[in-house]
Order: C-alpha cells, then sequence, then structure tokens
C-alpha cells in the first residue's frame, strides 16, 4: 500500500494518480464512454444540493451514492476527509485513460473532500471514522469498525479473466475459462 496525495480540485482531474493534467471544459474528450462527464455532473450535483446543508454524513453518503450510480456497475466509490485525516490507498483501474482511476476534491462545509472511482484495491483510513469522514460504495470486505477496506472489481466481463482465458479444454483445478 502506498500513500495517496489529494486528489485534484473538482474543477481538475488527472489522468496520473493525483497531479492535476486537464481541466473541467477538456472533460468531454476524457474517458472512453463519457463517464467522467458523468461523475462530474453527480459531484456538481451534489455540491449544489448541500450548499446549504450542515449535514456531513448525509453529504458523504450521498456523494459516494452519486459517483457509484454515475459511473456505473464496474466501479467502485470512495469519498474521504483529506482535510484532516490520513490515509494509505493503493486503488487501481478506473474510467480515466489507461485504465487509471478518477480523483477529484469537493469542498464542503469547510472540509476538502478527496473523490476517488476505481475498479480495485485497499483504502486505510488512519483517522476518525464516521460517515462524517468517509463513505464508499461498491463490493468490499470490511471487518466491523476497521479502517482497511478491501475492494474488489465489482463488475466482470462476460469474457471472464482475459490473462486466463482459453479455447482449449480447461482442467477441472484450472483457474481459466473455455470460450470455444
Amino acid at each position: 500500500m502506498m500513500a495517496v496525495g489529494a486528489p485534484a480540485s473538482a474543477a481538475e482531474f488527472s489522468d496520473n494518480g493525483g497531479t492535476p493534467q486537464l481541466r473541467a471544459p477538456q472533460l468531454a474528450n476524457m474517458g472512453p464512454d463519457g463517464t467522467t462527464m458523468a461523475l462530474q455532473w453527480a459531484i456538481n450535483g451534489v455540491e449544489a444540493d448541500f450548499e446549504d446543508n450542515d449535514d456531513r454524513t448525509a453529504f458523504t453518503q450521498t456523494m459516494a451514492n452519486q459517483m457509484k450510480a454515475a459511473a456505473g456497475p464496474q466501479y467502485n466509490a470512495m469519498v474521504f476527509n483529506v482535510e484532516d485525516q490520513k490515509y494509505l490507498a493503493d486503488l487501481a483501474g478506473g474510467p480515466m485513460p489507461g485504465d487509471r482511476p478518477f480523483t477529484a476534491t469537493a469542498r464542503y462545509d469547510g472540509e476538502t473532500y478527496g473523490l476517488w472511482v476505481f475498479k480495485e484495491g485497499d483504502f486505510a483510513n488512519l483517522g476518525d471514522g464516521g460517515y462524517e469522514n468517509w463513505a464508499f460504495e461498491g463490493t468490499f470486505d470490511r471487518e466491523e469498525n476497521s479502517g482497511l477496506v478491501e475492494f474488489e472489481a465489482p463488475y466482470r466481463s462476460v469474457r471472464g479473466n482475459e490473462a486466463c482465458t482459453t479455447n482449449l479444454p480447461v482442467l477441472d483445478d484450472s483457474p481459466c475459462e473455455s470460450f470455444d
């Protein structure tokens, strides 16, 4: 697991793990399926909905839910208070060019929240738990009250594991899938 810096601002997006590279007007050219544009609309919508609301718990949960809905079933979503909290993240895959995670930030109630959309990886909250500081959606394992969340890719293509696909007869103990 490696430490990850704060994500780019909501108006800036990254294609290399946190360093701002592209600005919002270029979003239409990002991602193979327009996912990044849908994510920006979701983020802007949640920020607007919560302008006059001081419920940080509802904000983090709504943001994670809306990001997951905008990204689609093949991704996981994480919202984390990067203003006051320390964390470690090792996240892989996502809607950005080169199959990289989407990263952004949102400001709410005087705090900066990191936003991630990705396929799989680990995220460790090294600070306070509670939904006022973090929320996540997707396919994951987490021991009760643990700060470590292990995410699995929630969506598997019908082609199976591309690294282990064969048209040869598959042995019973083989992890490969056969496609004739």
